[in-house]
């Protein structure tokens, strides 16, 4: 797990609650942020670590009345916009690296002109290489409460000082992400109908 970030970070269990499955499934380098989604034997929580910051969102196992997930790609156009002015840039600057000296010029090109353009270009392309990425949406839906209590995979900040766990919610999938989808649901229904059955099925 990312960071040495545990699971539930610190959160208190009920009397007679314990951990049934956690799953790492969001995390973010900068700010540095990761999210986990776990399951008690009473409630379904997600827990996000950042950076001096946490968020904590939880639901009665009971009041769980549904799960809806989305897992894919996203273009990011304005990170792609950037990529592709940067690397625009750079070669222009880099061309500016053949022209001979002239009567405006005698000097020729600055010395650092080709290191200058590389650099530029390195940037566009690194914009370029976030502006494709993963994304995922979870949704925990209860009986008792409008809206979704426990939404990951959109969320705000009012900045990114100090305040890295509250992106844990709009951060990247993990390589548990996937199988936490498609676990969650039948997971939820075991608890609710099995009971003691389901618990000892599902910490296996």
């Amino acid at each position: 797990m990312a960071r040495d970030v545990q699971p539930l970070g610190g959160v208190v269990l009920a009397n007679e609650e314990f951990l049934v499955r956690s799953y790492h499934c969001s995390q973010l380098k900068f700010p540095a942020c990761d999210g986990f989604l776990s399951v008690t034997n009473r409630r379904v929580l997600f827990h996000g670590h950042g950076d001096g910051s946490r968020i904590v969102n939880e639901v009665p196992l009971d009041a769980v009345s549904g799960v809806s997930t989305y897992y894919g790609s996203i273009l990011r156009w304005g990170y792609l916009l950037m990529g592709v002015i940067g690397i625009i840039l750079g070669i222009a600057v880099m061309a500016a690296t053949n022209q001979p000296a002239t009567h405006w010029n005698p000097g020729g090109p600055p010395a650092g002109a080709v290191a200058a353009g590389c650099v530029v270009m390195a940037i566009g392309a690194f914009f370029l290489w976030c502006g494709y990425c993963s994304t995922f949406s979870l949704r925990v839906h209860s009986s008792t409460a409008q809206g979704a209590p426990i939404f990951i995979g959109e969320g705000s900040s009012g900045g990114l000082i100090g305040n890295g766990a509250a992106f844990s919610v709009t951060a990247y999938p993990t390589e548990q992400t996937d199988k936490m989808m498609l676990e969650l649901g039948a997971m939820i229904t075991d608890l609710q109908t099995m009971g003691d059955f389901g618990i000892e099925r599902w910490k296996k």
